[in-house]
């Protein structure tokens, strides 16, 4: 396995916007529309980008912690032009039982953090003779742009209470709805 370096000079990401599936479905998801910044002058291929949500929820002594309501990773093949931006989604399942019991626990806003690891395995360097590829890899010399990289964020999000009350509604309904068929 390859290492990776902290290439958040070159790359970054932003969060554009927090959704909850619309319709009834099996499986209720949130979803992070994510904007990948490729900062730097050359193209860049991501690999993978892994992920965890937290949630701000009220400890039996009234105070507040953040706990990890979900997890995941997605595998992630394409490539971002020098200087441009790349919205991806990531549709993150959460549980009926976790979504209704969120919904009685927590009485105002929805408070959380998206942590994601980003992670490019192929970042293109050009090599000028006499030094090859090979040749920097096996004398571990780091260029100024690293061959591997990853770009760890904590992103803040908020979602209104009232918004996720009506999230929990239709999961329930749908919940529900199954169980008496």
């Amino acid at each position: 396995m390859s290492s990776y370096y902290d290439v958040s000079r070159y790359l970054d990401m932003t969060l554009e916007k927090v959704s909850m599936s619309k319709e009834p479905e099996l499986r209720p998801t949130v979803s992070f529309q994510i904007l990948l910044h490729n900062k730097s002058d050359r193209l860049v291929e991501s690999d993978s980008v892994k992920y965890a949500i937290y949630f701000n929820l009220p400890k039996e002594d009234n105070n507040l912690e953040f706990k990890v309501v979900a997890r995941g990773s997605i595998l992630t093949k394409f490539l971002i032009d020098a200087g441009s931006s790349l919205p991806i989604t990531l549709e993150v399942e959460i549980p009926h039982i976790r979504v209704l019991y969120l919904s009685k626990i927590i009485q105002s806003l929805i408070e959380g953090k998206l942590e994601i690891y980003a992670f490019f395995d192929q970042i293109p360097v050009p090599y000028q003779p006499p030094f090859s590829r090979d040749y920097i890899l096996t004398h571990e010399y780091l260029p100024d742009f690293p061959i591997s990289g990853m770009v760890c964020k904590f992103i803040e999000f908020r979602i209104p209470i009232e918004e996720w009350k009506v999230f929990a509604k239709r999961v329930e309904n749908f919940f529900f709805g199954l169980k008496q068929n």
